[in-house]
C-alpha cells in the first residue's frame, strides 16, 4: 500500500537512483532508495566507523528502502 510521508521539520528526504545518485523523476514510476539527512538523523553507528561509512553516502544515510516520487498538488 503506498504511503504519503510529509516532510519532517528540518529534515530532508530524497530518492535518489543507485548508479547515479542522482534524484529520481517525479513520475510515480521510477524507483530508487530512499535517503534522508537532517538534525535528527544519526551521524554514525556508535564505535562502528565501518557499518558507519556503509551507510552513508556524501553524509546521507542509505536506508535501503525503496520508493518512487510523485508531484504533489496543493489544493
Amino acid at each position: 500500500m503506498p504511503m504519503v510521508l510529509p516532510r519532517p521539520l528540518g529534515q530532508h528526504l530524497y530518492v535518489k537512483d543507485l548508479d547515479t545518485m542522482a534524484s529520481v523523476p517525479r513520475d510515480g514510476k521510477t524507483m530508487g532508495e530512499i535517503f534522508l539527512r537532517g538534525s535528527s538523523i544519526m551521524k554514525g553507528y556508535f564505535k562502528d566507523p565501518e557499518a558507519t561509512s556503509k551507510a552513508f553516502r556524501n553524509g546521507w544515510f542509505a536506508t535501503g528502502d525503496v520508493g518512487v516520487v510523485h508531484t504533489y498538488l496543493h489544493g
